[in-house]
């Protein structure tokens, strides 16, 4: 089922993140690209989220991070999310129920990813 959710209303599923999306570049770029105007939020492929103890979890987590500050910095409300109905025991890592995540290296630095 596909709807909208607010970035702030969904929780991360894993402790760390890289901080490169592989073969497209480093993270904050991405973030750049979308604030600077050459990309569009449409242009990312809507997270995948969970309901799992009565929060949304996402399973896309890079993504999420962009959105998180897309949202603080005022420039989106809501993103389109699809519903999925579980979330691989490998994938949930979250050691802070979701609140905040780690990224691996310089989110603007693709070759600092460790």
């Amino acid at each position: 089922m596909n709807f909208t959710l607010r970035p702030s209303e969904i929780y991360y599923c894993q402790n760390t993140i890289k901080n490169v999306f592989d073969g497209i570049g480093p993270i904050g770029q991405t973030l750049n690209d979308i604030v600077d105007g050459h990309l569009s939020v449409n242009d990312l492929t809507p997270i995948r989220v969970c309901w799992k103890n009565n929060r949304w979890f996402a399973l896309d987590n890079r993504r999420l991070w962009i959105f998180k500050h897309l949202e603080r910095m005022g420039k989106i409300d809501e993103i389109d999310v699809k519903e999925i109905s579980e979330i691989p025991p490998e994938k949930f890592t979250t050691k802070n129920d979701g609140n905040s995540i780690f990224v691996r290296g310089d989110p603007y630095n693709q070759y600092d990813d460790y």
